[in-house]
C-alpha cells in the first residue's frame, strides 16, 4: 500500500506538470505552436514504442521471473536488442521529416530527445519488472514531468524565452538525467559484469518471436495514436491540432494516473501469482485491480473536466478553446473507457494470451483509421473524439471477451 501511494503522489506530479504545460503554453503561444509541440510529442512516444518494438513485453516477464544474479544478464541481452534495432529504426523515423511531418529544424531535438527518453524508458520498466516501482516512478516523473515546473518559472520570469526551444532544451536535460538516474538505481543488477559475457542472441531470437506477436500491436499503436493529430492537421489545420492537443492531453490523465499509480504496481504481483501456481491470488490480485480502476478513472475524470473548465474560464480565455467543448466530453469518456482496458488486458497478458491482444489492437486501429478518414473531414474534433470513443470500446470488449474465455479454459485445467 506505501508504493502505490508513492507511486500515486509521484503519478499526480507527473500529471500536474502535463496540465500545467498545456495550459501555461496555451495563454502563451498560438494554438498553432501548440499544435507543433504535441505532434512533437506524440511523435517522439511513437518513436520510443517503435524503438522498442514491444520486446520489453517479452523481457519483463523473463526479468520478474529470473533469479537476482541473472537479471543483469537479462537487461544486458534486451540492450542488445535494442542497439541492433535502432540501425533499422532510425533510417524510417527519417520519413516523419522527409513527408513533412515534422519540420527538418526538429530533427536534431528530436533524435536526440528520442534516443533519451527511450534509454530511459526502458531502465524504468526494468525497475518496474524487478518490483521497484516507487523508484520507476521517480524516473517516470523526472523524463515526464518534473521538467515543466522550472521551465514554466523561466518562462514566465522572462518573455524572451517564451518559445519551443526552450520547451526541447528543458525536455532534453531532464531526459539525460533521468537516465543518469536509472542507471544508479540499477546498478546492483550486476549489469556490467553481465557486458563482460557473449550475447545471448538464442535467447534474443526467442524474444523476437515472441515480440512478432505484438508487432501488430505496435502498428496499431502507432495508427491509434498519430492519426487523429495528423488527420486534423490535414482537414482543419493545426490551430485545431492544439485545440485537441489540449482536449486529450488532459484526458489522457484519466489513463496515465492508474497506469503508473497502480498498472504498474500491480501488474509484477499478478503476473507472478499465475506463473507461481498461486491462482487464488492470482483472481484477488485482478478482482482488486478492477475495482481500484473504477474508483481511479471516476475521480480523475471528475477532477480533469473540472480542471480544463476552470482553466478556460480563469486563465487561457481564447475563444478557439472553448468553441469545441462537446468534443472534450466525447474523447474524456474514450479515455475512461480506455483506461478500463487495463483490467482485461493484465489478466491476458498475465496469463500469456499475446495473440488475442495483438488481435484486438489490429481489429480497433482498423476500425478507428476508417472512422477517422470518414468523420474527420466532416466534423472535426468531434469526429475524431467519436472515432476514439467507438475504438476503445471495440477494444474493451474484444479483450474482456477473451479473457472471460481465458478464465474459463484455467477452470476447466483445475489450475
Amino acid at each position: 500500500m506505501a508504493s502505490i501511494i508513492a507511486s500515486t503522489l509521484l503519478r499526480l506530479l507527473a500529471m500536474g506538470s502535463k496540465f500545467i504545460l498545456l495550459v501555461f503554453l496555451a495563454k502563451l503561444l498560438t494554438p498553432g505552436e501548440v499544435g507543433t509541440l504535441n505532434l512533437m510529442t506524440v511523435t517522439i512516444a511513437n518513436g520510443v514504442m517503435l524503438a522498442g518494438m514491444q520486446f520489453f513485453l517479452y523481457a519483463n516477464r523473463e526479468l520478474a521471473a529470473a533469479p537476482l544474479e541473472k537479471k543483469g544478464y537479462v537487461v544486458r541481452n534486451q540492450m542488445a536488442f535494442y542497439g541492433a534495432l535502432y540501425c533499422v529504426v532510425f533510417p524510417l523515423a527519417l520519413l516523419v521529416f522527409v513527408f513533412g511531418l515534422l519540420p527538418w529544424a526538429l530533427a536534431g531535438w528530436f533524435f536526440a530527445i528520442l534516443v533519451s527518453d527511450h534509454a530511459s524508458y526502458e531502465l524504468q520498466r526494468v525497475l518496474a519488472s524487478t518490483h521497484r516501482a516507487v523508484k520507476s516512478n521517480v524516473i517516470h516523473t523526472v523524463r515526464t514531468g518534473l521538467w515543466v515546473y522550472p521551465m514554466v518559472v523561466v518562462m514566465f520570469i522572462k518573455p524572451a524565452a517564451r518559445h519551443l526551444t526552450v520547451v526541447w532544451a528543458f525536455w532534453l536535460s531532464f531526459s539525460l538525467f533521468s537516465v543518469m538516474l536509472a542507471l544508479w538505481y540499477n546498478r546492483r543488477l550486476g549489469a556490467k559484469s553481465a557486458f563482460k559475457m557473449p550475447t545471448d542472441w538464442e535467447w534474443i531470437r526467442r524474444g523476437m518471436r515472441t515480440t512478432l506477436n505484438f508487432l501488430p500491436v505496435t502498428i496499431s499503436l502507432l495508427a491509434i495514436t498519430l492519426v487523429d493529430r495528423y488527420s486534423i492537421e490535414r482537414w482543419w489545420g493545426r490551430d485545431l491540432v492544439g485545440v485537441y492537443a489540449l482536449y486529450s492531453t488532459i484526458a489522457n490523465l484519466v489513463v496515465a494516473f492508474p497506469e503508473a499509480g497502480l498498472t504498474t504496481v500491480m501488474q509484477p504481483q499478478i503476473i507472478a501469482a499465475y506463473a507461481e501456481g498461486r491462482m487464488d491470488d492470482h483472481r484477488r490480485l485482478l478482482r482488486q485491480l478492477g475495482l481500484r480502476l473504477v474508483v481511479i478513472v471516476l475521480l480523475c475524470s471528475a477532477f480533469a473536466a473540472f480542471g480544463l473548465l476552470a482553466a478556460l474560464k480563469y486563465y487561457v480565455r481564447k475563444p478557439i478553446y472553448t468553441e469545441h467543448l462537446a468534443a472534450f466530453w466525447v474523447i474524456l469518456l474514450a479515455a475512461a473507457v480506455n483506461a478500463m482496458g487495463m483490467w482485461p488486458h493484465n489478466e491476458l497478458y498475465s496469463r500469456h494470451v499475446d495473440k488475442m491482444i495483438s488481435r484486438s489492437s489490429i481489429v480497433s486501429a482498423v476500425v478507428l483509421v476508417v472512422l477517422i478518414m470518414t468523420l474527420v473531414p466532416r466534423w472535426g474534433l468531434m469526429g475524431a473524439g467519436i472515432s476514439l470513443l467507438i475504438c476503445w470500446t471495440v477494444m474493451f470488449a474484444l479483450k474482456y471477451g477473451a479473457s472471460v474465455r481465458s478464465r474459463s479454459a484455467v477452470a476447466e485445467t483445475g489450475a
